[in-house]
């Protein structure tokens, strides 16, 4: 792909979530859907549009990731930023209500979110359902197995690893010794 292709499939995927965002309203839906990637073709002629959807009860929908390096080499750097990533989780969780950013701190939730994000119409958040995340930062085991399996089962998973090898809550357990067990605001 070129420079054309790659920007003309940003402004796709771009249009096209906030198409979704504003105007999809399926019941048949139980999740967000979202717009992974959008592949152009050279002569421009045609556009391969990748969804999933997102947000499924329970669903895993992101993960925090930390390189091998930062790790062993940068240690309490790498428990600084969980620390943070963990407090401002919270601050998030905390800005949920009734499946909406309609609680305490919603407006500066909504904020960051237009400030630091490509929508920049602070209705659309207000109006979404939100990703949900553990406020502890643990990931939901269960949900990444699902979906390895479901990966695994069409080939797009080849060699032995396997969740439990790649879930390490040892930053996130630390980060809630540290800061205490997350209570919700009121």
């Amino acid at each position: 792909m070129s420079r054309r292709t790659d920007r003309l499939g940003s402004m796709i995927q771009q249009e096209l979530m906030e198409i979704i965002m504003r105007e999809l309203n399926d019941p048949r839906l139980t999740g967000m859907p979202s717009i992974t990637r959008v592949k152009v073709s050279e002569d421009l002629s045609m556009a391969d549009v990748y969804i999933t959807s997102m947000g499924t009860a329970g669903q895993q929908t992101a993960a925090l990731l930390f390189a091998d390096e930062f790790i062993n080499k940068r240690r309490a750097v790498a428990q600084k930023f969980m620390n943070a990533y963990i407090r401002a989780l919270r601050d998030y969780n905390d800005a949920l209500k009734d499946g909406r950013i309609a609680g305490p701190g919603a407006d500066e939730i909504v904020a960051i979110l237009t400030k630091y994000t490509r929508v920049k119409d602070a209705k659309v958040y207000r109006d979404m359902t939100p990703f949900a995340a553990n406020p502890d930062g643990h990931v939901n085991k269960a949900s990444l197995q699902n979906d390895w399996d479901f990966f695994k089962s069409r080939g797009l998973i080849s060699g032995h690893v396997t969740v439990d090898q790649v879930i390490d809550n040892s930053f996130a357990d630390e980060a809630v010794h540290r800061l205490g067990v997350y209570k919700r605001k009121s």
